[in-house]
């Protein structure tokens, strides 16, 4: 930091972004308010002035949109066009520490944008758009942000070898998690259609309800606990999670940080897929309606819970395929030794890091992340009152769900089936060519050429079918999920035919691999 405010550059930079803050929000606030001031009533000027804060705050959120990820991106990259990174690890130096050492040096940017938009933010304050202890708490909650912003960052910056392919792929990676972050405070708050009246903390990574979560309590097994306090849990445990992922790739060999982030993954992502199913457990059944008397075409109230909860772990599997399926998809000799292929499944290495340990791993976080939301949906916890329901009116909904019933293995499945198939498509790529990158490559192309690619051609040439799930979007692998209800039906159909995919890349990869195998041996 001394170093940096030495000369005169850092000053300029601070100053020009005083400056255009002050330009917009002078803007912003002239818009909301100006010379109709004096002339509106004061709940008016009230609620005019609460949306002056949100438009600080959203000015704000961009601000370390744009800046924070980019100095994560630099962070590692330039070590390796130094050609220093070696050498740093040529001593006693674990990679997690010099990571961490890396988040912290890119994080106090964070701080520097957070302390001089106080004033901005302080005026709202001094007019009564809001309280200091809310504004306290929303500046803890967009630091924490930042720090997600940064680590993001660094992980990209392990995985590229150039500043600009890093820089890319850190704002492309932020901005699939802003819109799965955003979709799933959209569909888990409860509240008129467009409000926030109260946010489910789980799902508050996104910095768009961060100014709603600061001043919120959500019940958990009887307690009132405040929504930030679980809001920054979950953004540590995001940023622990991609910490140990950026350690896995700088990581020589077979080292420990292969097995602690594979242990980890486990660990988190069974203990989200828990809590996102207690969470959400109220919000399925608002969507059911308050008696199970409610149909849905010709499923009955407790079969329309089967399908709720099945799209919803369909949903989440996907996003977590999208992540860990394309990195463990591939093998080949142009990278490290612990690439190279040495058998298809091997139960043994699980957690090393092989080739032969990449399908047991998949297979047990599969079935721990499915378990955990199964656990977790009969253990809901959340604002029951603004349901209009009871306690026991609660239990005895939730009681209706099976992880046994039809409706909702069909769910399970077919997002297994897509697993596989995608593993075997990138392993099919690299028997073919050993290269790591093809593998990796081909399977994330499964899922965007073969599963979202093609739901966003459906929704522009047959958008009105979109709901009934005829015409084309009876083709589409995922009609069940994004149709109407009574298309649960077609889920089985396509859970057989992508499982058929699945078998028949496994057959034709075993021939190819095995050869690989043995040219290796």
């Amino acid at each position: 930091m001394r170093v940096q405010l030495r000369g005169s550059r850092a000053v300029v930079l601070f100053t020009i972004y005083l400056v255009v803050m002050t330009f917009v929000l002078l803007m912003i606030y002239d818009n909301s308010l100006g010379s109709a001031y004096g002339q509106t009533s004061l709940a008016t000027a009230q609620s005019r002035l609460q949306t002056f804060y949100y438009s600080t705050l959203a000015s704000l959120a961009i601000v370390i949109t744009l800046v924070a990820p980019s100095m994560g991106a630099f962070a590692i990259v330039s070590e390796k066009q130094r050609r220093s990174l070696d050498l740093v690890f040529s001593a006693p130096t674990e990679p997690k520490y010099y990571l961490v050492g890396k988040l912290i040096s890119s994080y106090r940017f964070v701080w520097l944008l957070l302390v001089l938009s106080l004033p901005f933010c302080a005026v709202s304050v001094t007019l009564g758009g809001t309280t200091w202890t809310q504004l306290l708490i929303t500046f803890i909650l967009y630091s924490m942000y930042g720090l997600v912003c940064v680590s993001f960052g660094l992980l990209m910056s392990t995985l590229c070898n150039k500043v600009l392919p890093a820089i890319i792929w850190t704002y492309a990676a932020l901005g699939c998690f802003l819109l799965v972050t955003g979709w799933l405070v959209a569909a888990s708050s409860f509240g008129p259609s467009g409000s926030f009246s109260q946010v489910n903390p789980v799902f508050s990574l996104n910095p768009v309800c961060y100014s709603f979560v600061a001043d919120q309590k959500w019940p958990v097994f009887g307690y009132e606990i405040p929504s930030w306090i679980l809001s920054i849990l979950m953004h540590l445990i995001v940023v622990k999670f991609v910490v140990l992922s950026a350690g896995s790739m700088i990581a020589p060999g077979n080292s420990k940080e292969i097995f602690g982030l594979r242990v980890h993954s486990l660990v988190y992502s069974s203990a989200i897929f828990l809590l996102v199913s207690m969470s959400m457990g109220p919000f399925l059944v608002s969507a059911m309606g308050s008696s199970l008397a409610t149909t849905f075409g010709s499923l009955s109230g407790a079969q329309g819970l089967q399908v709720l909860h099945g799209r919803t772990l369909f949903t989440m599997l996907f996003v977590l395929g999208i992540i860990v399926v394309p990195y463990l998809a591939g093998f080949g000799f142009n990278d490290l030794r612990r690439h190279r292929p040495d058998g298809l499944f091997n139960v043994r290495e699980t957690f090393t890091g092989r080739p032969s340990g990449h399908l047991p791993f998949l297979s047990l976080l599969f079935g721990l992340s499915t378990l955990a939301y199964c656990i977790g949906s009969k253990f809901p916890f959340g604002p029951t009152p603004l349901l209009g329901l009871s306690s026991s009116a609660m239990t005895t909904i939730v009681m209706e769900f099976s992880p046994f019933s039809p409706y909702f293995l069909m769910y399970v499945l077919l997002i297994f089936s897509i697993w596989l198939a995608a593993f075997f498509s990138g392993w099919y790529a690299s028997s073919k060519k050993p290269i790591l990158s093809r593998g990796r490559t081909i399977s994330l192309f499964f899922f965007v050429l073969g599963i979202i690619l093609p739901t966003a051609v459906f929704l522009i040439l047959a958008g009105d079918e979109s709901r009934t799930a005829t015409g084309v979007w009876s083709l589409n692998p995922i009609a069940g999920v994004l149709c109407d209800i009574h298309a649960a039906k077609m889920t089985g159909i396509h859970s057989v035919i992508v499982l058929c995919i699945a078998v028949l890349l496994i057959t034709i990869t075993i021939p190819q691999f095995n050869k690989q195998v043995s040219r290796n041996s």
